[in-house]
């Protein structure tokens, strides 16, 4: 059961243009596309009922690689450049134009449909909704905090301080982190590309991963994210410790899980396919398409919209997977 038959379909020319990203949103609807042009990235949002709507100019940026993390409401979304220094930026959809705007250098990430971040002496709190963009010194030793949360320092290294009826403190493993993601109950900090992952429930749960950033199954239980590490794919169901699901020697360019959950589809820099999560009796493999480049995809409804070069042709592709 649960056996899914992939469509073989053809690659077919949505819209030209150099894309360097094109991310759906957490609900599948629409996509958050980045071109490249002689004047720079733009960054516009696309849709199979609406188009390309708009294409606002990425402010100062020098390059061309980036990260697109979605508010899970599919509102609004984090762009970070991906070099040492890189920029940061956050947009959403506003009277049919996308806004962007600039960020302080610090590190964010989304928490109720709100965007966070700290620094090394300001917490900063930005709501897309009304684009009230909120700064707040630290005190002494704090390293990051929520609303219920605080990373503070100590001699002895980073306490995670839990406000409730009854205080808490977890001591957490040597290095430098900060809030990466807060699902449900459970806390995702973050060194650069390790992660912790933590619920304070008793007794409290915690394992390590090394990857990029979550990309969360909507709906799942257990609550379940894939994460890229160079050549490999993990998943991790929280509560469990982390799956390998595929590893090779050339870098994944992306993935993303199939509505069911049940399979993920994987990129890297010349072949899509599809993955069957079942392994009794080896994983199952579907080759969907080949490219001579591929630079991200995002899945809307029942077909996969690449960012890529096919018979030297760039653009915004279409496979019909079902």
């Amino acid at each position: 059961n649960t056996i899914w038959l992939w469509r073989a379909d053809q690659s077919t020319l949505v819209l030209p243009g150099m894309f360097l990203r094109a991310t759906a949103d957490p609900l599948h609807q629409k996509l958050a596309v980045i071109e490249s042009t002689s004047t720079g990235p733009l960054l516009a949002y696309w849709s199979p009922s609406s188009g390309l709507v708009g294409a606002s100019p990425i402010p100062n940026s020098s390059s061309n690689q980036f990260r697109i993390d979605w508010q899970s409401e599919g509102n609004a979304l984090l762009i970070n450049e991906l070099n040492p220094a890189g920029k940061i930026w956050w947009s959403k959809l506003d009277a049919g134009q996308p806004f962007v705007d600039v960020l302080p250098q610090a590190s964010y990430y989304w928490s109720e449909n709100i965007l966070r971040g700290s620094d090394s002496s300001f917490l900063y709190q930005i709501d897309p909704a009304t684009r009230k963009f909120l700064q707040t010194q630290k005190s002494l030793g704090i390293v990051d905090a929520t609303k219920n949360l605080t990373l503070q320092t100590t001699s002895t290294g980073i306490l995670l301080k839990e406000r409730s009826l009854s205080t808490r403190l977890f001591a957490l493993p040597s290095g430098q982190w900060n809030f990466g993601d807060l699902e449900q109950f459970y806390i995702l900090l973050h060194d650069h590309d390790h992660w912790l992952a933590m619920d304070t429930a008793s007794p409290p749960y915690a394992e390590q991963l090394t990857g990029d950033h979550p990309r969360w199954l909507m709906g799942s239980e257990p609550l379940s994210a894939l994460f890229v590490n160079d050549g490999e794919v993990w998943m991790w169901q929280m509560g469990k410790t982390p799956a390998l699901l595929w590893r090779q020697s050339e870098p994944i360019q992306e993935v993303d899980w199939h509505r069911s959950g049940t399979s993920v589809f994987i990129a890297d820099q010349h072949h899509l396919f599809a993955l069957e999560l079942d392994d009794r009796n080896g994983r199952q493999i579907t080759q969907l398409a080949d490219f001579d480049q591929i630079r991200d995809f995002g899945l809307i409804g029942k077909s996969l919209f690449i960012a890529g070069t096919k018979n030297g042709i760039s653009g915004l592709w279409k496979i019909e997977i079902e």
